[in-house]
């Protein structure tokens, strides 16, 4: 789903909603109280600024965190990159979605998503696309499996 809507994760969301705060309170005033509460927690390395460094280590940033700076649009970026080979490396795991492997190559939006379509064609092209939509070949495979194990 998130292949063909081209949707990020909400991990992906989380992760910038820290890098964003982070920024923010990197730029704010040194006598503001959560400019300071910042410092306790960043002094004493648990809590939330551990979050943020591992955060850092998770993308090999960690200068960014140790020299305490703002962040840029790379991160972003490199966000969305770790986001798409994981999908990547998510449809290749799975053995059933070896077809929709076979036509879908790249992560992006698919034309039926941008086109309007009424929701019930829409529903039916999504649920071909990934192998759910209750079709007799695969209703059959479990259907024949029980009829054979009875016997």
């Amino acid at each position: 789903m998130y292949g063909d809507t081209a949707w990020s994760t909400s991990s992906m969301y989380r992760k910038l909603d820290v890098l964003r705060l982070w920024n923010r309170l990197i730029n704010m005033d040194e006598n503001r109280l959560p400019k300071i509460v910042f410092y306790i927690d960043y002094d004493n390395h648990h809590g939330w600024c551990a979050d943020v460094k591992s955060l850092c280590a998770e993308l090999n940033i960690g200068d960014f965190y140790g020299d305490m700076h703002p962040d840029n649009l790379e991160t972003k970026k490199k966000l969305c990159y770790i986001e798409q080979e994981k999908w990547l490396n998510d449809i290749n795991a799975q053995d059933k979605l070896r077809t929709y492997r076979t036509f879908k190559h790249s992560f992006g939006r698919e034309l039926y998503v941008k086109c309007y379509l009424p929701r019930s064609d829409r529903s039916l092209i999504a649920q071909l696309r990934f192998g759910i939509l209750p079709l007799e070949i695969e209703r059959g495979r479990f259907t024949k499996a029980c009829i054979s194990s009875t016997k």
